[in-house]
């Protein structure tokens, strides 16, 4: 593509390429600038352009991907304070061992078996093969049992917390 061709079929597209910049960055300054650096691009790789039968998508394609980049790679807009930011985590954690101290409570009132098997699904992390043979129960009585202790355990949590 030589530089009438270039004239002809690339430039005219600024002023959409623009909007569509602005519309995307919000900044029209930064569009701006973000356009002229697709221009030079389209300008150096002049002879691919030609070989596109719409060019105007590959530069509005070209432009957009452009912009996701700076978008991207922009700094984030809020930043939290590193004292703030460990006061958020504290507090969290608070709340998480409270919830847990809760979750404790309310398993006591569950029966026996039901207790074991939560505990051992999830705080000793073991597979339910595991959790079966350890107790000698078979594999669909330990699915019924966890499913009748994770409901018991959720109604009895909801009733006195929520």
């Amino acid at each position: 593509m030589d530089a009438e061709t270039f004239k002809r079929f690339i430039l005219p597209l600024q002023p959409a390429m623009q909007q569509l910049a602005e519309r995307m960055l919000g900044d029209a300054m930064l569009a701006e600038d973000a356009v002229q650096e697709v221009v030079i691009r389209l300008w150096q790789q002049r002879d691919d352009v030609e070989k596109f039968k719409n060019k105007e998508a590959y530069c509005c394609t070209m432009l957009k991907n452009y912009c996701i980049d700076l978008l991207r790679r922009k700094e984030p807009t809020v930043s939290l304070e590193e004292e703030r930011l460990q006061e958020i985590t504290a507090e969290s954690s608070s709340h998480i061992e409270e919830r847990y101290q809760r979750v404790m409570h309310c398993m006591k009132a569950l029966p026996p078996l039901q207790q074991s098997v939560l505990q051992m699904k999830y705080e000793q992390q073991l597979e339910n093969r595991e959790i079966a043979e350890k107790l000698g129960i078979s594999m669909n009585y330990l699915y019924v049992t966890l499913s009748r202790a994770c409901s018991s355990l959720r109604e009895l949590y909801e009733s006195e917390y929520c």
